[in-house]
């Protein structure tokens, strides 16, 4: 098989397999009510599922960064492929929450491992070139994320019941996971090996403070990115006249219609401009976006235009973000791990912390508080150049 036609491939596994976490995330969503009713339990109670499975998620990240690193990496995502269609099939015939919540733990196990996986992967196939594959890789996401409520709508429609959706979505797996197991999977990556296209001095130190700073990084935005899509209904609701209170949901949904478009962007994008140039317009979107909200009196108006600009700059920081990550040091399983888990400290931790302050204080705070992460970012990137060496700075513009 040629190089070229084998890394194209390996890809489309990996594209696969991001679009089925988007139908996963999603679809385990779609049905919390579904689920709330099922089990006895109340919406609040559910939603300890979600919870759970971010923890094992986490969890997935770190058993999965040094897995990558010893075994050949589409045996481990085959099995965690069959591991999560195994125990998502099950989930129409658990009747109690107690049984959810393992059962929801270890789906987040495979989840992280998976999810590790494609991203490590890829930028082992393509290295410094991974920006449009990576940006591929998640707005595959967003297509699963998007086809996941239609999915579940069909399956309570048209079939009668849920039960339906989880059941498609877990055989969708197994052909996924039999395709792994049939393309060949790339050389594990030594930890000790440098990358001799590191735009960044080699060295022990420097791997470290490069780490370090990319994972706060990583922290702040996907905090603040899921902050944002968590928090701007209610703040919209909050902020509108009550007679334009239905925009709300409009806005909530462009948001991510404007993160799928962005992606898609990002994929021709990033294969004609320099990486750092790219994500320094998309900190400086993001900037102008919440700007936008914060002192722009949180009118209509202000409100659709930073929410579109903001989905659109924020839309590729994370893909462009790993690729950075690879131009820089040698990407083992576990360094890509430690950015998953950062990431995922992130989202867990930001939104709830936003959450105190909507609540303590007024919802102007949560702006304010979200373009103060966004700052902390753009701070953090401009620490990065102070970490590559002036020759080579000209070679990412």
């Amino acid at each position: 098989m040629k190089t070229t036609q084998q890394k194209r491939i390996q890809s489309l596994v990996y594209f696969a397999i991001i679009l089925i976490l988007g139908l996963v995330g999603l679809t385990k969503s779609a049905t919390l009510p579904d689920l709330a009713e099922r089990t006895g339990s109340s919406i609040s109670q559910i939603t300890y599922i979600l919870t759970v499975g971010s923890l094992g998620t986490l969890l997935g990240n770190y058993l999965g960064g040094r897995l990558y690193d010893r075994v050949q990496g589409h045996r481990v995502l085959m099995g965690s492929l069959l591991l999560a269609a195994v125990l998502f099939a099950l989930v129409p015939f658990v009747n109690a929450l107690w049984q959810l919540l393992p059962l929801f733990f270890v789906v987040g196990i495979a989840h992280g491992s998976m999810d590790l996986g494609a991203n490590t992967l890829t930028l082992w196939v393509h290295g410094a070139a991974s920006g449009p594959f990576m940006n591929a890789l998640h707005f595959c996401f967003g297509i699963g994320a998007f086809l996941a409520p239609l999915i579940v709508s069909t399956a309570v429609t048209q079939l009668g019941s849920f039960n339906w959706a989880y059941w498609f979505v877990a055989l969708l797996m197994v052909p996924v996971a039999w395709f792994a197991r049939l393309v060949p999977s790339p050389e594990v990556r030594k930890p000790e090996q440098h990358n001799p296209n590191s735009l960044a001095a080699a060295g022990k130190n420097t791997n470290i403070q490069l780490l370090v700073v990319i994972s706060l990084f990583l922290l702040f935005y996907v905090g603040s990115e899921i902050a944002f899509s968590g928090w701007i209904f209610t703040y919209a609701e909050t902020r509108l006249p009550a007679e334009l209170t239905v925009q709300a949901y409009w806005i909530a949904s462009a948001f991510w219609i404007a993160m799928t478009a962005g992606r898609l962007a990002g994929i021709p994008l990033s294969s004609r401009l320099p990486t750092r140039l790219l994500l320094f317009l998309d900190l400086a979107g993001s900037v102008v976006s919440i700007g936008l909200i914060v002192f722009g009196g949180a009118s209509l108006g202000t409100l659709w235009a930073g929410t579109l600009l903001l989905g659109v700059s924020m839309a590729s920081i994370f893909p462009l973000t790993m690729t950075l990550a690879e131009q820089l040091m040698n990407v083992t399983g576990r360094i890509t791990s430690i950015l998953s888990i950062s990431s995922g400290l992130g989202g867990l931790l930001l939104p709830w912390l936003l959450g105190q302050l909507f609540e303590w204080i007024s919802p102007d705070s949560i702006m304010v508080a979200l373009l103060a992460t966004i700052l902390i970012d753009a701070v953090l990137f401009g620490i990065l150049f102070l970490l590559i060496p002036r020759s080579k700075t000209h070679l990412q513009g």
